[in-house]
């Protein structure tokens, strides 16, 4: 098991195949971003997120872009500040499934501008949340 959040466990992961993250500027508009090295055409995304408990009445979700650096699309994981909550990812040609654990799935069509081999980024922003068990399945 993970360790994350200061000291409280993370959920344990199912299995997959987790691929390195690298460290990526987009500018001062895009801020920063980490996306993991390989890229895929069809697949599939498993990861658990804790955002933190916002300090006044803003929450924001932790967004997850899909594409590349260069051209992506943000998803918003919509998950309770201070609480672990699983998500899956479906990506098949231009259309994203996300389900978090127990909640209903929504569906997301995928812009034009994205590359038919995609990669998956974690957006760096002001609200700080904590990420763990990040598997990807071709």
């Amino acid at each position: 098991e993970g360790r994350a959040d200061a000291g409280r466990r993370a959920p344990r992961a199912g299995r997959g195949r987790a691929g390195a993250l690298a460290a990526v500027t987009q500018g001062a508009a895009g801020g920063a971003a980490l996306w993991n090295e390989a890229s895929y055409t069809d697949f599939e995304v498993l990861l658990d997120v804790n955002p933190a408990k916002p300090a006044g009445d803003s929450a924001t979700s932790p967004t997850l872009l899909i594409g590349s650096p260069a051209a992506n699309q943000a998803i918003a994981l919509d998950a309770t500040p201070g609480k672990w909550t699983r998500f899956t990812l479906k990506i098949k040609g231009k259309v994203v499934t996300v389900t978090p654990l127990g909640g209903e799935s929504k569906t997301i069509t995928l812009g034009d501008n994205l590359p038919v081999q995609r990669a998956i980024g974690f957006q760096v922003g002001a609200a700080a949340v904590s990420l763990a068990n990040i598997n990807l399945r071709k």
